[in-house]
C-alpha cells in the first residue's frame, strides 16, 4: 500500500489476450499463443520507481 502511495496512486495496465490450439482429450498435447502487453512502474524490487513500456509473444505447450 505504502509504495502505491509513494507513486501517486497511478495505475499500471497488464494485458494479455491469445489463442490455443491442440486436441481437447484429457492427455491432448496444446499450444498457447499469447500477445503481452505491459505499461506502467517496473515490479522490481529497487526500479518500482520507474516506468517500462513492454510488450511481446509468449508460447506455452502443454503436455
Amino acid at each position: 500500500m505504502a509504495g502505491h502511495q509513494e507513486l501517486d496512486w497511478d495505475v499500471d495496465t497488464s494485458f494479455k489476450a491469445g489463442f490455443e490450439l491442440g486436441g481437447r482429450e484429457p492427455a491432448g498435447r496444446n499450444l498457447r499463443v499469447m500477445l503481452v502487453l505491459h505499461d506502467g512502474h517496473i515490479p522490481y524490487g529497487q526500479f518500482f520507481t520507474e516506468k517500462a513500456t513492454s510488450y511481446g509473444v509468449e508460447l506455452a505447450l502443454g503436455f
